[in-house]
């Protein structure tokens, strides 16, 4: 078995994010595998896909002065969040993302990017936000605005706010050993009241590669969960990294800055 306290390559995700995008949707689940009612399957090909989280393309001429362009707002507990860098990103689902352009917040707190090329076919845009910071610093790890399924160079699209502070995980502490039934607690937003987290579980494979071991399903407005299993295929003293991934109302997402270890002793 494998220790929890010897995991370098899972414990560096901790201050190497690479998005939900990368880390929410590999899947190592046996679809032939007893169901857990404690977990829902993983995600197919890509955490933007339709059937898993619902999203709302905001494209609309508004009556005001502003010209063409993708807009938002980023705020840091409720307060608008200046001078952040954030990243215009397009896509086709079931493939990786590109990344178009990137600006940064005015101080207050809003941005734009102006006249994007026109989406085709299946492409959809989305605005990221990536914290690279080494160690915690009130920010999210990622965050990512709900997707934009249709635009042109005569629309304005505004994709409201993304919230960037960051949710703490507070128990089982980091690269601790628990017996189930465990409860995993963490600091949330009292300002996006209808706000839902999940947990998020990885694990090392056979060639040392982090892929998805489990998650739970949407848990609601809370900031606790009593886990009774064993995310499934996954053994006793099995080293495991949880982080929290949590989606809005105006569907984005974001996931915590750190990622911590721990095994399960039962």
């Amino acid at each position: 078995m494998t220790s929890v306290l010897s995991i370098d390559t899972l414990k560096s995700l901790a201050t190497t994010h690479t998005g939900a995008a990368q880390l929410v949707s590999q899947s190592s689940a046996n679809s032939e595998q007893e169901h857990n009612s404690d977990f829902v399957s993983t995600l197919k090909t890509d955490r933007r896909n339709a059937d898993q989280l619902t999203y709302f393309p905001i494209v609309m001429k508004l009556l005001d002065n502003r010209v063409n362009g993708i807009y938002g707002n980023l705020t840091l507990n409720n307060q608008p969040a200046a001078n952040i860098e954030v990243m215009l990103r397009r896509y086709v689902p079931g493939s990786n993302s590109v990344e178009i352009s990137r600006t940064k917040s005015d101080t207050n707190g809003k941005y734009v990017f102006l006249t994007p090329a026109n989406l085709t076919d299946n492409q959809r845009y989305y605005v990221a936000f990536n914290n690279e910071s080494k160690t915690a610093n009130g920010y999210l790890g990622y965050a990512g605005t709900a997707d934009i399924t249709a635009s042109n160079n005569n629309s304005i699209v505004d994709l409201g706010r993304l919230e960037l502070a960051d949710f703490p995980l507070h128990t089982p502490a980091d690269k601790t050993s628990v017996s189930l039934p465990a409860n995993f607690t963490w600091f949330g937003h009292d300002s996006l009241p209808k706000q839902t987290y999940k947990i998020v579980f990885l694990k090392l494979n056979e060639k040392d590669e982090v892929v998805l071991a489990g998650q739970t399903p949407y848990l609601g407005h809370t900031y606790s969960h009593n886990l009774t299993k064993r995310p499934n295929g996954v053994d006793a003293n099995v080293a495991l990294g949880w982080f929290i991934f949590a989606l809005n109302e105006n569907g984005a997402v974001g996931e915590s800055f750190n990622l911590f270890l721990t095994a399960f002793k039962n």
